[in-house]
């Protein structure tokens, strides 16, 4: 019983930081004219997706088929590829975001 109530602990914890790490990127209009702050939100947008598939990675090894690791492989790799197209577009990286954050959730 501890293990299953340690390893339900575990997963609203991984949960949590999901969720806090997607809030954290939605993007702010003041950086829509700001070069440096949009090239920071990019790096950080792609180092908090490397960090979201880490976290999703977790919870499948231990709570599902080792199966699903190669659809979110898949997904991931699509994120990035949009992220990616943006390039340093602000408009672009909004709707890009708009689009795959409600996917993560």
């Amino acid at each position: 019983m501890n293990d299953n109530f340690q390893k339900l602990n575990n997963f609203f914890q991984t949960d949590l930081h999901i969720k806090q790490l997607i809030s954290s990127l939605f993007p702010n209009p003041a950086d829509r004219l700001n070069k440096s702050a949009l090239f920071k939100y990019v790096d950080r947008l792609e180092d908090s997706l490397d960090k979201i598939e880490i976290s999703f990675n977790r919870i499948i090894n231990t709570y599902f088929s080792s199966n699903l690791k190669k659809y979110i492989e898949i997904v991931f790799d699509y994120y990035h590829q949009e992220i990616n197209s943006c390039g340093y577009d602000y408009d672009k990286l909004e709707n890009a975001f708009k689009k795959i954050s409600p996917t993560m959730k």
